[in-house]
């Protein structure tokens, strides 16, 4: 596509290159990528004959709305990515909360019962001790 032959019938004071179009896009905030795809939609349908236009301003501001258009699809692309992972984190932190709990509980349970097992062995050699049994065992 040439759009330098394309813009010829347009050209005015208002848009007096394709050049300068670019530069105008890009110095009132749009990015390269948002100005491509803004210059590739609308001379396309210059080229295909789908649009025209009476002057080079018009065209100017058909380009800039066609940008904007562009631009806000991409930031609720970017909105709608931004919620997903964001509902990805926090059910990947809940059950990530929800398993340091059951460790943390898990822990308790098994410190717990390792005390009790302690108890239960010193308590049985104590009771040992104090009967004759306890020497006859290792007779």
């Amino acid at each position: 596509m040439d759009f330098k032959k394309l813009h010829e019938k347009y050209k005015d004071e208002a848009s007096p290159s394709v050049e300068l179009q670019i530069r105008w896009l890009q110095r009132i905030g749009f990015q390269p990528h948002q100005v491509d795809q803004a210059m590739i939609a609308v001379y396309t349908e210059i080229e295909q004959g789908k649009k025209t236009f009476n002057s080079g301003g018009e065209l100017n501001l058909y380009l800039k709305d066609t940008a904007v258009k562009i631009r806000s699809e991409e930031i609720n692309v970017y909105i709608t990515n931004l919620e997903k992972f964001e509902a990805k984190m926090r059910k990947t932190w809940e059950l990530s909360s929800l398993l340091w709990i059951l460790v943390l509980w898990w822990s308790e349970c098994l410190r717990d019962s390792l005390f009790l097992l302690f108890l239960g062995i010193v308590s049985n050699c104590s009771n040992y001790r104090n009967s004759d049994s306890y020497f006859y065992g290792f007779l």
